[in-house]
């Protein structure tokens, strides 16, 4: 990708010793669709989401965008020599930093847990992470049970992680599963298209 736009290794160089040239070539110049043709090749038609940072943020500048850092959210399971490739990429380009960290929305008050892969890169500016407080909020207060419901998830269907839990703490990620999800002493009290809003930090009209 890198070299589709003029940044190449530096011949002879050491490990992470690169060359940068000028992205000077016209949008135009560089064959987009050729780039996403590459995902036809790949075994995972999802890779396509992998090449996108580094197809957008490289555009951006050829095209004359004032980019100066770009954030990228991903799959937190990204496996880390993946976030590397990336990451190489953006330096081979003259990147200043590239920094990848994992979020979970659970800690920043979000009644569910979701993770996320974060990517961080900069032209100028050296990147670090900070610890920050966490915040969390309890599933029961955000759409007002009570802290003691307990939730069933698969009905008497078993499994190691098991298929209840109490209502009164961060619950776990949702997906459209919520949809079988129902009070344990209640079957038919289940969750409101609101109420799932509320639970992923979504206002209760979102459509």
């Amino acid at each position: 990708m890198a070299e589709a736009y003029g940044n190449v290794w530096r011949a002879g160089g050491h490990h992470g010793d690169v060359t940068t040239a000028e992205l000077g070539k016209p949008w135009d110049d560089v064959s987009v669709a050729g780039m996403w043709s590459w995902v036809d090749e790949m075994s995972a038609q999802t890779a396509g989401l992998m090449l996108a940072p580094v197809l957008i943020g490289m555009g951006l500048l050829a095209a004359g965008a004032p980019l100066e850092s770009v954030i990228i959210e991903q799959a937190w399971s990204l496996p880390e020599a993946v976030k590397a490739a990336i990451g190489i990429e953006y330096i081979v380009a003259g990147w200043n930093g590239v920094l990848w960290d994992v979020m979970d929305a659970g800690e920043f008050g979000s009644p569910s847990t979701r993770k996320r892969a974060i990517m961080m890169a900069s032209r100028k500016l050296v990147l670090d992470v900070i610890e920050v407080p966490g915040i969390t909020t309890r599933a029961s207060d955000a759409i007002g049970w009570h802290p003691e419901t307990w939730i069933n998830t698969r009905g008497v269907r078993r499994t190691a992680g098991g298929n209840e839990f109490k209502l009164g703490r961060t619950i776990p990620g949702i997906t459209s599963k919520i949809r079988g999800w129902y009070d344990a002493d209640d079957s038919e009290h289940r969750f409101t298209i609101e109420e799932v809003c509320l639970l992923v930090g979504l206002p209760p009209t979102t459509r």
